[in-house]
Order: structure tokens, then sequence, then C-alpha cells
């Protein structure tokens, strides 16, 4: 749908009956009518919507979408790739999904580090989709040799600002006496 507009959109329910569907990588909810789902206030652009089974569909299922959406047909390795990075920001399109961003546009503005040495933690403040809320899809990883990978836990961490299908997230980890280095690893 062209310019800035918003539409309903009617989908054949299939036989379901739950009104949800997926909508760019998020779980949308309409009502269900003669065998037809309708979602309103659908806004301009191209969508990719598919009925959904469930509120909480696997993170895997939640990409797929989010993929067709943003990037046309699945394409491996092609630009649609997990490791792809079409604008080249740096941000593969996995974790541009993960975190909100627009695979087509540059937005390094993802992730925030704040050093506090005199509590002796860094924190992480990253953003990260709601839809994504509990399913393990990412974890945080610490190396001391950037060679052999371990999970860790932070000390907290919590969303501490609600941005509409985003959370923004921190989380605290302690400063070490030896050298040590964080990542956050997402997996479909």
């Amino acid at each position: 749908m062209p310019g800035n507009v918003t539409a309903r959109v009617l989908l054949p329910a299939k036989g379901y009956t739950n009104g949800l569907a997926l909508m760019e990588g998020n779980v949308v909810s309409g009502t269900v009518s003669n065998n037809w789902l309708t979602l309103t206030n659908v806004g301009s652009g191209l969508h990719a919507l598919w009925l959904a089974t469930t509120s909480s569909p696997p993170p895997a299922l939640l990409f797929s979408n989010w993929q067709s959406g943003w990037l046309g047909p699945m394409q491996q390795p092609g630009p649609g790739g997990e490791t792809a990075d079409p604008e080249g920001d740096g941000i593969v399109n996995l974790l541009e999904f993960a975190m909100g961003g627009d695979p087509l546009s540059a937005d390094a503005a993802n992730l925030k580090l704040q050093i506090a040495p005199a509590r002796r933690t860094v924190c992480l403040s990253l953003r990260e989709r709601k839809s994504l809320d509990g399913a393990g899809f990412g974890q945080f990883l610490k190396s001391t040799n950037l060679m052999s990978w371990l999970p860790v836990t932070p000390l907290s961490g919590a969303a501490i600002q609600d941005l509409g299908e985003i959370w923004l997230r921190e989380a605290t980890f302690p400063i070490e006496d030896n050298q040590s280095f964080y990542r956050i690893e997402y997996s479909p």
C-alpha cells in the first residue's frame, strides 16, 4: 500500500479461530468471522502476513516471517540470509531481526556500552524484539581469549523501557581482574 495510510486486511482463516497472524516477525491479533481473519490498521508498505497457530511461535518462524516481509523470499546465502548485511552497517540480518532494526537502512544505534569503574561493572543496553521474550533466542557469552566462549549470566538484567514492539534492556556484568570479553549470540 503506498502512502501514509492504514488498511483493513482479510486473510482466509483456513479453520483457525484464534485470530492471530504473523507480520514482520511479530504476532498480531485480529478477528475471525465467516472463516476470514480481519486485521485492522495495517500500515502502508509490503508485508508478509501469515496465519499463526499460537501466540508464542518459535523464533525461527518469527525470523522467517520478518525475513520475507523485509527482504522478499528467503535467500540463503543472498541478501536475505541470516548472516547477510545488505546495507553494510555491520549488523547481520539475524541481529537486525532480534533488535528490531531495519535491514535496509544503516542503524548501528541498537547497542550501547557503559562502564562504571567505581561500581566495577559494565552495563550493556540493547534493544530486543518483544515477540522473542523468554524464547531463549539469545544468550550472553564470555571469553578471556576470544577463542573459547562460555555462557554467562548477567549480575542483573531487566527491561528498562517499552518501545512498542521492542524492549530496551540492560544487562550488567562484573569488571573482573583478568581481561574479559562479552558478546550476545542469537540463533533461530
